[in-house]
């Protein structure tokens, strides 16, 4: 499980104001120059994140005819904002609050070391140094990206050292000046930041060393920096053996170039193989619901990244081989994109953002909930009002979780339990077949390609062994518009096939009718929530009975002027016999369906069998208007009741008896001679 899952396990944030804090480079301040302070709203005992609603704070000294506040001695602000402190007379402030809201405690940090608020003062001198934006006119050092020159690209500008008061002693001069950067008390800071001043490079740490800078005949001294990493810093310089010409910057922010990101294997270890794909046919990445570990570095500017100067990556899958930026400290809000199906919907990273704690790579297990393949855009806006982004493309694919079955089957016959001959359809088949995440939604992309499951038919099971014998049926596939990601099936014909027209098997009691899948193109999700392998098979709606029925006929006789009962019955076949047919209270007879060859009999009846026979006194019954004789006549039945009764090995003929009018009726339990039995 990842340790940066805010809310979840690791680095929770609930956020409420810790404190107010001022922030100084120096306690070193010129009455030729506003010294810059900065005051934050802090949401937690380090300031590694800033409180995010309005906070409004009165400043001490108020503004008088000694000192001067810009923008004033009563701010409002959200998370941080700059101020400056002009000393008038030359006197030497302490610097505190008279009331905030909301209300909170106060800390000073000077240097990025924290002083308690009684050494919280600026020490004013009559001359000083000054550091310049000469593009802009202004003493503002702007945001910088980590590693790239200050005079190139993305906020470009020329800055100096300037002397103020006495600065005749610095013209056209190689002066010695003692130089550092300080790191604000919410950065960490590392590695050395680079100054160049008049071709020669000097590498700046956070203790103060002494190098030989060039002034101009303006007493400038024209310089660019450079910054590897993350992070608020402020330079300062103090001229050797000159007491009281010194001077510092604003604390400027120096952000990342962007996030480089990449879809890692599972151990974290290296780019996984199966981490995209640029199709329907792209390898499978995971399932939904399963997580993939998805990598995050901030990284250096590299020089032609950024054709425009804008402080956007031109391409983002580029920043795969930049350097990183170390000792970044923010959120990064995590969006995926759909790409793939083209108008598809998209749905939702388990992670909504990650956390970086003064680092500058993080790897957090992520998982999606939708089909298809997707982009995911990382941004995070950093120190409260610059933006670092990132974005990586045809992350997939995605594949359903679980198929879910669902459905009836309404048979032929259900009085005396469900039950259909072979070739007889059944009334009705319906399922539902539905594509989830793992959440039981339906994933709605699961179309144009990602439908991988088109092997699916319909077979009998029973005793644990699948009979492939349905015909008749609808085709089966998945939606390509509307209800996508759902199969809804109805049909109404489909019927279960003899072996061979006279071949007798069965019977099939208390079956069922499943549905069959290929489990390859399941791409190991669950069936129905179950998991299979080799084919994957579930039943749905109630058991069904299937068997080999036949119809029959038995010879009847009887008085001349008696309408004689046709004797109809149904069997089935149970593996061994003939037997009549229990389960059938269904099969409809009519007296239209009687053959009489000599088309003199006269029938009549109509009604449906009851286990396989007549009710009581119903029946067909044929009578003679012409007196005695003896009558062939045979049924047509439905076709799935047709027998081989002329043993051709076609099971194509309708059973057949005898009446025979003008003999009386014997005893049943005595066989009369020339009496023909057919059953």
């Amino acid at each position: 499980m990842p340790n940066n899952i805010p809310g979840i396990c690791g680095r929770e944030v609930i956020e409420v104001l810790n404190h107010y804090r001022f922030e100084l480079a120096d306690n070193k301040g010129s009455s030729c120059a506003a010294k810059e302070v900065t005051l934050k709203a802090c949401a937690d005992v380090n300031c590694d994140l800033l409180y995010s609603q309005p906070s409004t704070v009165n400043l001490v000294p108020v503004n008088s005819g000694n000192y001067r506040w810009s923008p004033d001695d009563s701010v409002t602000f959200i998370g941080q904002t700059s101020l400056t402190l002009d000393s008038l007379r030359g006197a030497d402030p302490e610097l505190a609050t008279s009331g905030e809201n909301p209300s909170s405690q106060l800390r000073c940090f000077i240097g990025g070391k924290e002083v308690n608020l009684g050494s919280c003062k600026i020490k004013y001198e009559s001359d000083g140094l000054v550091f310049k934006n000469i593009t802009d006119d202004s003493e503002t050092i702007v945001t910088q990206l980590s590693g790239k020159p200050s005079d190139t690209g993305f906020n470009s500008k020329t800055y100096a050292i300037e002397a103020c008061g006495n600065s005749d002693t610095l013209k056209n001069q190689i002066v010695d000046v003692e130089l550092n950067y300080n790191c604000a008390s919410s950065s960490n800071c590392s590695n050395t930041l680079l100054l160049i001043n008049n071709g020669n490079e000097h590498q700046l740490g956070l203790t103060p060393r002494t190098f030989p800078i060039q002034f101009d005949a303006d007493s400038r001294a024209a310089f660019t920096i450079q910054y590897p990493d993350a992070g608020e810093l402020s330079l300062s310089a103090d001229i050797t053996n000159r007491s009281g010409i010194a001077g510092s910057s604003n604390t400027f922010k120096v952000r990342p170039f962007g996030f480089a990101m990449n879809i890692l294997n599972d151990s974290g270890t290296s780019s996984n193989l199966n981490g995209y794909a640029n199709s329907a046919n792209g390898s499978l990445l995971k399932l939904t619901g399963e997580d993939f570990v998805l990598g995050l570095r901030t990284v250096q500017w590299v020089d032609g990244e950024d054709s425009n100067d804008d402080g956007i990556p031109d391409n983002f899958a580029a920043l795969e081989n930049n350097n990183t930026a170390e000792h970044f400290s923010g959120s990064a809000l995590l969006t995926p994109l759909n790409i793939l199906p083209s108008g598809g919907a998209t749905g939702t990273l388990s992670v909504p953002s990650v956390l970086f704690s003064d680092e500058g790579k993080v790897n957090v297990g992520v998982n999606y909930d939708e089909v298809g393949t997707i982009s995911i855009a990382a941004q995070s806006t950093y120190l409260s009002d610059t933006n670092v982004q990132g974005l990586v493309q045809n992350v997939g694919r995605f594949a359903p979780s679980n198929f879910a079955l669902s459905g009836s089957v309404e048979a032929a016959c259900n009085v005396n339990g469900a039950f259909n001959y072979f070739e007889q359809p059944i009334s009705e088949v319906s399922f539902s077949l539905t594509a989830l995440n793992q959440n039981g939604s339906r994933t709605t992309n699961y179309y144009d390609g990602f439908n991988k499951l088109t092997s699916l038919g319909l077979q009998v099971e029973h005793d644990g062994n699948l009979l492939n014998r349905l015909e008749n049926i609808n085709s089966i596939g998945w939606p390509q518009s509307g209800a996508t990601g759902q199969i809804t099936f109805s049909d109404n014909d489909i019927a279960f096939s003899r072996l061979g027209s006279a071949t007798q098997d069965g019977a099939y009691i208390d079956a069922a009718v499943v549905l069959v899948a290929d489990q390859a193109q399941i791409e190991g999700a669950n069936f129905n929530g179950l998991s299979c392998s080799g084919q994957c098979v579930d039943d749905f709606g109630d058991s069904i009975s299937f068997a080999y029925g036949r119809a029959t006929l038995i010879n009847n006789y009887g008085a001349a002027d008696e309408a004689l009962l046709l004797p109809l019955r149904t069997q089935y076949w149970d593996g061994n016999n003939w037997r009549i047919n229990k389960y059938d209270s269904c099969t409809a007879y009519d007296h239209d369906n009687v053959n009489d060859e000599s088309g003199e009999l006269v029938s009549s009846g109509e009604e449906s069998l009851s286990e396989g026979a007549y009710r009581n006194s119903d029946g067909i019954r044929l009578s003679s208007p012409n007196g005695a004789g003896n009558y062939p006549v045979s049924y047509t039945p439905d076709a799935w009741l047709l027998w081989d009764w002329d043993g051709d090995g076609e099971a194509d003929n309708p059973p057949n008896a005898t009446l025979t009018y003008g003999v009386y009726r014997g005893n049943d339990n005595i066989i009369y001679k020339r009496e023909q039995i057919n059953n």
